[in-house]
């Protein structure tokens, strides 16, 4: 699993706290996204580098087989996703809007 450290171009959220003079002006730096650099929310997503799992929204890698392990189990000798509890959705079935990833490339066989 990959881990995405903060931006290193991006402010502190407490640096202003030490400034007694510190007044909050729109024109501030943003955070942007460490890879692309891409003005970034209030969420941190990036969604030019990551996508969201479809079940808990935990950020993911973009372009890999990356998968959300809070809600799903790999099982090699079926190649398939498990969900950890059985309510969940399908990894492959998106349940946000169309314009989001969905958790894995891989199929999910019903039985």
């Amino acid at each position: 699993m990959n881990y995405f450290p903060s931006p290193p171009s991006s402010p502190s959220p407490f640096e202003h706290l030490d400034d007694p003079d510190y007044v909050a002006t729109d024109n501030e730096p943003s955070i942007v996204c460490g890879s692309c650099n891409k003005a970034l929310g209030a969420d941190w997503f990036c969604s030019n580098c990551h996508k969201k799992c479809s079940t808990c929204s935990r950020i993911l890698a973009l372009n890999t087989d990356d998968y959300c392990t809070r809600c799903w189990v790999y099982v090699p000798s079926q190649n398939t996703f498990v969900p950890r509890q059985k309510y969940l959705p399908s990894p492959t079935s998106s349940t946000t809007s169309s314009s989001s990833s969905t958790c894995s490339t891989a199929t999910h066989h019903s039985h």
